[in-house]
């Protein structure tokens, strides 16, 4: 197979993206069997993780969520308003 994704590792495992992404990442919130049985996968199917697809990722994270504004009595009422 070629160029698998974080998302096709974590398919054959059976487990979610994000576990896959903390055996990778060598986190200690992971269970020893599971690291195990992701990291012996990744060696069989050679699987290099993305570095753009990791690069834009910390970039979002970087950059952080849009700050939060609060809905005024004016747009909460024009929001809710039911359409006839």
């Amino acid at each position: 197979m070629a160029n698998l994704t974080i998302k096709d590792i974590a398919k054959i495992c059976g487990v979610g993206i994000s576990t896959v992404s903390r055996a990778i990442n060598d986190d200690p919130g992971i269970n020893q069997n599971t690291r195990k049985r992701i990291l012996k996968v990744i060696k069989e199917y050679n699987y290099v993780p993305n570095n753009s697809a990791r690069n834009l990722k910390m970039t979002e994270i970087k950059k952080g969520l849009p700050k939060w504004q609060p809905l005024s009595i004016c747009n909460y009422n024009l929001a809710t308003k039911k359409i006839s």
